[in-house]
Formats: structure tokens, C-alpha cells, sequence
């Protein structure tokens, strides 16, 4: 028998990939059919004395090879450098991959032993190293001159010069030597860093990936060979033996994986295991195929044996695929977007690979790629997706997930929510054939709120994941998991039932309580939680990105599992015990650190405001359009579903961001550690240049089709409507409709575009004539500000008129001397110098609402520099003073950009709105946040509102309104101060980031990196609620902010309709309208109980419908609805009706 040949690999603690990727190729059947190796590892860092004195003359004697790999802590001094030129002379052996000193030169006394000389460091990265015309080169198959392999990282190079060794590839165009093997003494040497090349197989996956890994490992394997006194092998590796090195790397990945556990049980039988697979190594050698997989079988079961003995697991293992973001071609010219890592090509190559593995070993896939995506890419490529389809009917793959893009659920509106989950399922149907019932958040997603068990469940899922990557506990609270994205209670259950706000519950795997990993499967952690069994260990990570040992697992999972066996998650939901407890989680549960650091983002801040506006266009056009079509309108369905789509794509988290930075040229550090860095010669895809761009024309393209359906059902509905009242009463023939679009009575302030001058009045029913106030846009439009009273989801039809009306001078007015804005519910007081709101009074109450410290309401503060609106001269201007509003511009140019507040009292109306635009020019930032723990004093551009400090605050997310505690947090577009006699409400549009301090509320409106530039706008409204907190006001209050009432003329004449209509009400304030939409023949209304409490609907409906069907979110039906309707809290309720015949 052979004896043992004694390698050591000093391999850096910042990257053991790299060591123990070098240990497995030491086990390929072209090394081991010749030598025994013994391999000793040492994790090293670069000090004052070297590589931790392991390179010392007594450690050097007991090893026959010695490899050094290039990293920044595995750096030698010159004391390192001078034992391995001794130990070389000596007749050792040496591999130094790109060896450097600690002075940050290449180690020239290593290099001159082999009689090589260097010229110092390549001034440009290598881009590729190719083959040389060496015959040993051949094994990589290549002919000379072909590239064989890329280099993907700004990595180093060594200019050397020899010419007495074996080179075997050089750099770029043949002009630099790369692999040299000294024909001196046995040294082996790498021009440029073997591990620049580890990123394209475990992190920027390049298509032909796998082939540049093994001609790297062939090429190294002979360079090995020859330092060990083996002859070359100069013949190409072949497909057969290619195959076999993959099932010995596998092997040396499982071998090292017990090794990691640090279990000396464990550890002495892999020395068993050891001599079969030499047995097997010999076997091959002699072409006894047979035999070898005999001998291999047997090793690999016996490590499967010891990890079951030793680790007392049985582990299950998902590998999900996540990608998004595609946009179609003709908005650009291209189908360009963001397959996370790489283009639509590579993709396909990359899932193809992966779908050949998975069935090669039986070990199955998760596709979480988003629905948008599958849909174009079934348009371009329907052969190749076709075969996807199949592996998913073949459970070869499973769907989970399901959001038609990847968008953050917490702070898009909640008929939003739903579209999502709808557009997506539908989308995975038409196209694979599939639809999920597992749910699953992608690794470095955070889509989690309390109501998702409600709405996963009414859509037909049965398990969700409630996790994502990067399990470690929270350095302040031992009670805390940081989960990458976000953050969630400890738990010692690993799977619960997941309880929302109405009480549904999901069956959920959670991330339980012990110190493990969950997403770092490969390591052996886990075999120290001996108790635990059947675990869920895995991620969704982005597609084209292999995890580290994911491919040498993989083949081991198809024989003999040691880490675990690759499972789809419902398998791992079917085969282990049910939940025996149930959890609700708050959204201080629930805290997604990567929302609030996309929405610290200027650039996201403004898509968001985008969005709500898009979402608002379209919930009007579908909800008059079914009001239309059910009395005769011609449908336009598919225009809606198809801006409901354009909608959804730009919701996708990558949709945002500065058109301005370019992929490929510097990178750019965004805000928060999210971090960006462009590869310089990694040629795959990126956020492309034009992805935000496209993303506005995308929403313009949805706005379009909104706004045209709109005016369209308008105009129809506005035709059926009578014009009763005699010529005597109207100016001008001009007859205006104001359309309320939510399901309660509404009184509030319109805005109409009107065409003639000097109208003074409205008057609704020819008797009394009330102010209306004429702005004047432009030149081209006027708009009519009045009050409008509108019944629920319908409408109120009034005529303009230039008679005076009588106005209470004393119910709004506005003092310059000092700035006062004053109406019946609020006093409002100015600092003219330092440009903000000093005192608010409720005047109801008497109620001092601000916090008179160091702040004012609406001031701006840029706490990086540190810099504030308040700190110098602003200019005020009186733009309205009524009969209807008031309006006072505070203009500041204090710091990185001009600011613009506007401040606006109604008559009547218990409001004040507030709006800030900000001139960003052609580029402004505002520093870097710091990590999760972040304080409004540490970096960032904030508007302030310093109320008193309240005895609870309460936000809204999707379907639901909850207190929180943690900052900073997330709201979707409320916020309620809560005090013992009344509550402060503060509606935001576009700044959904906040932190909360003892009342003081900090909006984010722009943090870090990118800059922004250009003009950006931020919208609040703030009300007064007086008695006990009702959350149905907080709730109904941000609906009517979000909706504004809308007014129309009426073109025509003739109609039989009244002035005044309702199509639907409901006969309680507990419920709130999201939906009314037609699809096909049916016609589906949807809402929500927002009180909290139970309580008995009986929908009021005008419109012919036959009677109401309750169905679930994914259609199925559930039950023939009532008259009265019993509600449970917080219950999302679906009817589906049919037009009356």
C-alpha cells in the first residue's frame, strides 16, 4: 500500500471555501490512484510575524506539500518566504498561488528559487487566462489560445518572466505567463489568484461555469502531479472523467463536512472510508468501472452512516430559485431587466444545469423565480420553458412563493397585496401548469406582515416559510433572531401554526431557537443540535448563484445524504409532525430591516408616491368601469388586467433607483450596507442603466390605459344622469359630478377643472348656493376648489354658477403679523424666520398637540452634516386665502437642496394638509446609515413632526392596524399619536419610513447613496380624533386621504338617473371598500372589518346584480351570502355577483 502523502493547506478564516475547494480536488481520482493524501488544514491571518508562525522549519519537516493560497490574511514574511525556499531545496514540495509578502510585493526570493523572475504587479487586472501550446495544457481540452477560465474579481497579477518551467496557461492574449511549474525544483506558482476565479462558481455564476472550473482543476491537477514527481497527463480529461471527479469532489465535501464538526469518532472513521475510495481511484486506473462504483458506494454510505450515528439528524434541504426583474421589450427596444445574477441567456443555461443535476441525483428544486418573469420569458423562449413545466407536473420541481414581482407587502396598499398574489398564481398557471401552496420569501426579502396567514390561506396555500437567511442573534437582546432581512421572536418550535390578525392559521416553519445557520447547510453546525431532528435547512437565493458544496451535496443527496437530503418544502411539511403551538407576531415581530432600507431610498420614496397614484387611477377606473358595464358599457377588462400587470412590474424592488449610475463603470454604495459593487470583468447583466427609466414609462403606460377606461365609464355613467334644474340656476350649461370611490358618505374638498371664468358658487339643488374657490393653474386651465357632500361608492351632481354665495369670514383666515392660519378646528402659527409650524392648537379641546423643544412641524433636518430648514431666513407667501382654503409657502434653501413647504386649512373640513417638495438639482446626498440600530441622528435627510409624547402609536399595514414600539418601522399610510382624551392622525404619501422618540415622529425622505437629483414630493395630512381610539377613523381617514373625490362634467344631455346616488353602502362604519371589479361575467366586490371587533354587514346594494356569493381570494366559492353578514375582526370578506337577467 501506498504511504500516506502529507499535504498542508494554509487557507485564510475570511474565505475556508477556498482551502477546502483545494482539499476536494486533491481527492480527484487522477491525484489519488497514484497518492494517498493526508491533509492538515490551518486557518492563518496575516500578523507582524508572519502567517501565525505556521510556516516555521519543524512544521515544514512534516509535510512532503505545501499549499499556500492567495488571500489578504494569508500574506508571507520575508522569515516565511526564506523557510520555503529552505524547505524547497530541501526536496519539498511547494504550490504558491499568487504568492505576495506582507509588504504587499510579490515574494520574489520564492519565485528566483524557481528560477522565475517578476517585474512587480500587472497594472490591469486580468480579464481570462488561455491555454499555452505545453502539452500538458491538453487535458483542459482546449486548443492553444482558448480562454480557460475567466477572472472575475479586480484581483492581482504578478508579471513574471522565465524560461526554464512548464507554463501552462498565460494571461489575456498569451502575453503574461499565468500557471508555471519551475523545472528547477518543485514549485508550482499562479500569475494571478486561483480564488478570483471561486466567485464564478459560488457567487456570479457565468454560464459556462462548470466548464471553466474543471479545465482550472485539470490544469492544476497536472501542475500537482509534476511538483509530486508524476508524469504530465497530456491527454484531455473526457466526459467520463469529469463525471468521476465530481463524484470524488462530492466525496471530500462530505468528508470534511463531519471533519468540521470537530468529532474524532467521526474523524477516524472517514480514515476508512478513505482507503475505499483509493480502492475505487484503482479500480478506474485499470478500467474496472464496475468496481470502482462498488467502492465508491461503499464510502460514501459509510459517511452517510456516520452522520446519521453521530449527528442524530435526519435533515431535509431546499435549494430555491429567486430572480426578478424582466421588463418587455418594446419599452426599450430590448427585453432587458435583472435575472439576479445575469441576463435571460445565462438563466436559462444556469436553470438547465441545475434541472440536469436535480434529476441526475434526485434531489429537487424550488422555483420562487417571480411569475412576471416566467411570463416573458414563455414569450421568447416556449421551448426551453416548456421543459421547466414538465420537471414541475414531474415534482422534479416545485413552485412556492407566488407574487407576480418581488415587492416589499408591507408598504404596497392592500388591493395591491392581492393583485400581487392573484396576477402571480395565474401567471404560474397559464404558464407551468402550477400553483404554489407553499409560500416562501426569498433569502434577502422581507414580505412578511400579520395578515398574510389570512390571505395565503383564502388563496389556497398551506405552508409557508417564516424565515429568511443569516440566522444570528440579536447582539442587544438575547430574546432575538436577526433573520438577513428582518427580524423575528425566538422560537423553540421549528414549525408553529402562524396566527394572524383575524385568527387564521398557516402551518409554518419557523427559524427555532439554537445558534445554527439555517441557510449555511453545507457547514456542520448542525450536527451539534444532536436533540433536533428533522430540520428545514436551505434558502430561496438568487438564481445563477451556487452555494458553496451545493452541487457536490446535491450529488450526494441522490445516494447517501451527509448534510441532508434536497426535498421540496412540501415534502418537508408532509413528512414531519404538525405544529402543536400557535403564535400571533405584531409587526414589532415582524420587523423587516430591508423595507425600511429600501424605503430610506429617495429614489424608492418616489416610486412609492408613483405607485399609490397609479393604484388610485386604476381602483377608480375598474370600479366605475363595472358600475358601466353593468348598465350597458362596452367592458374593457383585458385593458385593465393588462395595467394592473405594467402596475405590479414596477412595484418590484429593483424597479427603483438613479438612472444617472451606470452598471459596469464605478459601482455606487447605497444606503443602509445594502451594497452594490459592479464586477469589472465579470460580463454578465446587472441593474441595468435604463431599469428605473423603463419603469416610469411602464407606469405611464398603466396610467394611460387607467385614466382613459376612467374617463370613459365616466362619461357613460354621467350621461345617465338627469339635468333637472332650469337655466336660470347654472352658468354656462356646466353641470359637474363628483364621484366618491369608497363605501362610506363623504364630505371634503374637490378639485374640478372648470372652462369658464367668474364662477363664485356650486349649488346642488338650485336653492342654496355654496363658495367655491377659483385657482388658476395656468394659463390654459382653471381649477375649482368647493365642499362636496357624496354619498358612499357612488355619486352627487352639482352646477357651477357665478352667483355669490355667503361666506363666514370669521371660519377661515389667515394673519400675517405675526403667520397665523386659523379655521374652526385648528389654530396654526408660523416662525417666519424659521420657516415652520411652532404651535398647533385643536380648539375643540383646547389640545396643544406640539412638543415646543427643538423642533418645528415640517422642518427638515440633515443630521449628517449636521444642517436644518430652521437655521436659516425662509420666505413666506400667502398663496390662498380662501372662502374654501387657506394656503402659506414656506421656502428654505438652507443645505443640499431647496425646500418648498406648502401648508393648507379648509373651511370645515378638520384637516390640515401639509407639502414639501424638494429640488435635489442635479445631484444632492446625505450620508450613509450604520446598520439596523439606526437613530435619527445618525445620518439622512428627515422631516420632523414633534408631537407630545403619546402613550401609544399605532400603524397600518396591509389589513390591519397595530401599536408599535420598534424604530424605525414602516407604515403604509398611517400613523396615530394615541393620548388619554384623543388621538393625532398623520396620513403620508410617499415617505412610508419613520422613527418614533416620545411623540416626535422622523419621516425618512432620502438617506445615503445614490444621490438624488431633481424634484421629489411628500404629501401629509393631519386630523384630530377626541374621545376613545376607534382604529376604523385612523383607517377610513387615510382611505379618504389616498382618495380623493373625484368630479367630472357631464357632456350630454338627457339621463334618467337622480343627482344623488349610492350604488353600494354598507350599514356600518366597521368596513372599508378595496375592491369592485368586473371579471368575465362575474363582478366581485371586496372589503375588510377594520374595528376589531364582530359585527353584522347588511350590504345596501343599487346596482343589478344577482344575489352575492361569498368566494375565497383564489375564486372557489364558499358560501350563498346573507342578508346580514356576520363579520369576525379584521376579516377580509370576497362576494362575487352575476348581472340580473
Amino acid at each position: 500500500m501506498k504511504e500516506k502523502y502529507r499535504i498542508f493547506i494554509a487557507y485564510g478564516k475570511h474565505n475556508p471555501a477556498y482551502g477546502f475547494n483545494i482539499a476536494w480536488l486533491l481527492h480527484d481520482p487522477l491525484l489519488v490512484q497514484d497518492i494517498m493524501p493526508d491533509i492538515t488544514f490551518s486557518s492563518t491571518q496575516t500578523t507582524d510575524e508572519g502567517v501565525n508562525g505556521i510556516l516555521s522549519e519543524e512544521c515544514l519537516e512534516r509535510y512532503d506539500l505545501v499549499i499556500i493560497p492567495h488571500m489578504e490574511d494569508n500574506r508571507l514574511t520575508v522569515s516565511d518566504e526564506e523557510k520555503l525556499v529552505k524547505f524547497l531545496y530541501a526536496g519539498g514540495k511547494v504550490f504558491a498561488d499568487c504568492p505576495e509578502l506582507i509588504t504587499g510585493e510579490p515574494a520574489g526570493k520564492l519565485l528566483s528559487a524557481g528560477g522565475i523572475q517578476n517585474e512587480g504587479w500587472y497594472n490591469n487586472p486580468p480579464v481570462y487566462s488561455a491555454v499555452t501550446k505545453h502539452p500538458a495544457a491538453k487535458i483542459s481540452g482546449l486548443s492553444p489560445g482558448e480562454t480557460a477560465f475567466f477572472h472575475t474579481l479586480p484581483g492581482k497579477a504578478i508579471k513574471l518572466i522565465t524560461d526554464n518551467a512548464d507554463i501552462l496557461t498565460e494571461l489575456n492574449e498569451g502575453t503574461l505567463p499565468d500557471i508555471v511549474i519551475s523545472k528547477k525544483i518543485k514549485l508550482c506558482v499562479t500569475a494571478s489568484p486561483c480564488d478570483d476565479i471561486i466567485p464564478c462558481y459560488y457567487w456570479l455564476r457565468h454560464p459556462r461555469c462548470m466548464e471553466y472550473r474543471a479545465r482550472q482543476n485539470y490544469l492544476i491537477i497536472n501542475a500537482l502531479r509534476r511538483i509530486s514527481g508524476l508524469d504530465f497527463i497530456f491527454q484531455p480529461a473526457n466526459q467520463s472523467q469529469m463525471e468521476w471527479s465530481e463524484k470524488f469532489y462530492a466525496y471530500a465535501c462530505g468528508k470534511y463536512f463531519l471533519h468540521s464538526s470537530g468529532n474524532s469518532e467521526m474523524i477516524n472513521l472517514t480514515v476508512e472510508s478513505d482507503k475505499m475510495i483509493y480502492s475505487a481511484a484503482a479500480s478506474l486506473k485499470k478500467g474496472y468501472f464496475p468496481e470502482a462504483s462498488f467502492a465508491f458506494g461503499n464510502a460514501v454510505r459509510l459517511l452517510s452512516e456516520c452522520s446519521i450515528k453521530y449527528g442524530c439528524t435526519r435533515n431535509f434541504i431546499f435549494r430555491g430559485w429567486h430572480a426578478s426583474l424582466l421588463y418587455d421589450e418594446y419599452r426599450d427596444g430590448n427585453l432587458v431587466g435583472y435575472a439576479e445574477c445575469a441576463d435571460t441567456d445565462w438563466l436559462f443555461h444556469w436553470m438547465e444545469e441545475q434541472l440536469s443535476l436535480a434529476r441526475r441525483s434526485d434531489s429537487p428544486r424550488v422555483n420562487d423565480i417571480c411569475p412576471s418573469t416566467w411570463e416573458i420569458l414563455n414569450k421568447y423562449y416556449p421551448e426551453r420553458v416548456a421543459k421547466f413545466a414538465n420537471a414541475h407536473a414531474e415534482g422534479i420541481i416545485e413552485a412556492a412563493g407566488g407574487h407576480y414581482t418581488q415587492a416589499y407587502m408591507q408598504i404596497i396598499p392592500e388591493e395591491c397585496n392581492i393583485r400581487q398574489i392573484t396576477y402571480g398564481r395565474n401567471a404560474l398557471g397559464e404558464v407551468l401548469g402550477v400553483f404554489p401552496v407553499v409560500w416562501l420569501c426569498a433569502d434577502d426579502h422581507f414580505n412578511f406582515h400579520p395578515q398574510m396567514p389570512q390571505i395565503l390561506k383564502d388563496f389556497g396555500y398551506r405552508y409557508a416559510v417564516l424565515r429568511g437567511h443569516a440566522h444570528t442573534f440579536d447582539s442587544a437582546s438575547d430574546e432575538w433572531l436577526h433573520i438577513g432581512p428582518g427580524i423575528f421572536p425566538r422560537m423553540q418550535e421549528r414549525k408553529i401554526w402562524w396566527r394572524g390578525l383575524d385568527r387564521t392559521e398557516i402551518e409554518t416553519v419557523t427559524a427555532p431557537s439554537q445558534k445554527v445557520n439555517f441557510a449555511k447547510w453545507w457547514k456542520a453546525e448542525p450536527l451539534e443540535a444532536a436533540e433536533n431532528k428533522d430540520m428545514l435547512f436551505g434558502q430561496s437565493i438568487d438564481a445563477t448563484h451556487d452555494e458553496p458544496a451545493e452541487r457536490e451535496h446535491t450529488l450526494l443527496s441522490g445516494t447517501f445524504p451527509v448534510a441532508g437530503k434536497f426535498t421540496t418544502c412540501e415534502n418537508y411539511f408532509i413528512h414531519t409532525p404538525a405544529p402543536q403551538c400557535s403564535r400571533f407576531l405584531g409587526v414589532d415581530d415582524l420587523w423587516g430591516i430591508f423595507p425600511q432600507k429600501w424605503t430610506g431610498l429617495g429614489w424608492l420614496n418616489a416610486g412609492f408616491a408613483r405607485n399609490r397614484i397609479m393604484e388610485r387611477l386604476l381602483l377608480y377606473a375598474e370600479r366605475f368601469h363595472a358600475i358601466a358595464v353593468l348598465y350597458g358599457l362596452q367592458s374593457r377588462e383585458e385593458e385593465l388586467s393588462d395595467a394592473w400587470k405594467n402596475l405590479l412590474l414596477t412595484q418590484d424592488h429593483l424597479s427603483f433607483g438613479p438612472s444617472k449610475h451606470i452598471a459596469g463603470e464605478t459601482g455606487w454604495q447605497s444606503t443602509a450596507g445594502y451594497y452594490t459593487k459592479i464586477i469589472p470583468n465579470w460580463p454578465g447583466a446587472d441593474l441595468p442603466v435604463s431599469c428605473p427609466g423603463i419603469a416610469e414609462k411602464t407606469a405611464e403606460l398603466s396610467a394611460r390605459t387607467a385614466e382613459d377606461i376612467l374617463d370613459f365609464s365616466l362619461e357613460f355613467l354621467t350621461a345617465c344622469i338627469d339635468n333637472p334644474l332650469p337655466d336660470s340656476y347654472r352658468c354656462g350649461q356646466s353641470m359637474l359630478i363628483v364621484f366618491n370611490p369608497l363605501m362610506h358618505s363623504r364630505k371634503d374638498a374637490v378639485i374640478a377643472e372648470v372652462r369658464e371664468n367668474g364662477i363664485q358658487s356650486v349649488t346642488f339643488d338650485g336653492k342654496i348656493f355654496c363658495p367655491a374657490q377659483l385657482i388658476t393653474a395656468d394659463e390654459q386651465k382653471n381649477q375649482l376648489l368647493f365642499i362636496a357632500d357624496v354619498p358612499s361608492f357612488g355619486y352627487s351632481a352639482s352646477f357651477v354658477s357665478g352667483r355669490k354665495a355667503s361666506v363666514n369670514a370669521g371660519l377661515l383666515r389667515t394673519d400675517q403679523l405675526p403667520m397665523r392660519m386659523e379655521n374652526e378646528h385648528f389654530i396654526i402659527e408660523i416662525d417666519g424666520k424659521q420657516g415652520g409650524i411652532t404651535r398647533l392648537v385643536e380648539k375643540s379641546g383646547n389640545l396643544e398637540l406640539l412638543n415646543p423643544g427643538a423642533h418645528l412641524l415640517g422642518e427638515l433636518v440633515s443630521t449628517d452634516s449636521p444642517v436644518s430648514s430652521s437655521r436659516g431666513p425662509a420666505e413666506l407667501r400667502v398663496l390662498e386665502t380662501g372662502p374654501i382654503r387657506t394656503a402659506v409657502e414656506i421656502i428654505s434653501g438652507t443645505f443640499a437642496c431647496s425646500s418648498k413647504m406648502t401648508v393648507y386649512l379648509y373651511a370645515g373640513i378638520p384637516r390640515i394638509d401639509l407639502d414639501i417638495e424638494l429640488d435635489y438639482g442635479k445631484e444632492a446626498s446625505f450620508g450613509f446609515r450604520q446598520g439596523p440600530k439606526i437613530t435619527p441622528e445618525k445620518t439622512g435627510l428627515f422631516a420632523v413632526f414633534p408631537f407630545l409624547s403619546a402613550e401609544e402609536i399605532f400603524l397600518h399595514q396591509p389589513f390591519g392596524f397595530y401599536p408599535v414600539q420598534r424604530s424605525p418601522n414602516v407604515t403604509l399610510d398611517i400613523l396615530t399619536l394615541v393620548y388619554n382624551t384623543h388621538q393625532v392622525l398623520i396620513s403620508q404619501s410617499g415617505s412610508p419610513l419613520f422613527w418614533h422618540e416620545n411623540g416626535t415622529i422622523w419621516f425618512g425622505l432620502a438617506q445615503g447613496q445614490p444621490p438624488m437629483s431633481g424634484k421629489h414630493k411628500f404629501s401629509w395630512a393631519i386630523t384630530v380624533k377626541n374621545g376613545n381610539l376607534n382604529t376604523s377613523d385612523s383607517l377610513r381617514f387615510a382611505q379618504e386621504i389616498n382618495n380623493p373625490l373625484a368630479a367630472t362634467y357631464k357632456n350630454t344631455t338627457g339621463g334618467n338617473w337622480q343627482m344623488c346616488r349610492s350604488f353600494i353602502r354598507s350599514s356600518t362604519n366597521q368596513t372599508l371598500l378595496t375592491a369592485f371589479y368586473q371579471s368575465g361575467c362575474n363582478f366581485i366586490l371586496r372589503f375588510f372589518e377594520a374595528d376589531g371587533k364582530f359585527c353584522r354587514e347588511k350590504l345596501i346594494s343599487d346596482l343589478p346584480v344577482s344575489d352575492w356569493q361569498e368566494i375565497s381570494l383564489d375564486g372557489k366559492k364558499k358560501k350563498e351570502t346573507k342578508n346580514i353578514m356576520q363579520i369576525e375582526p379584521w376579516k377580509i370578506k370576497t362576494l362575487c355577483g352575476q348581472i340580473k337577467q
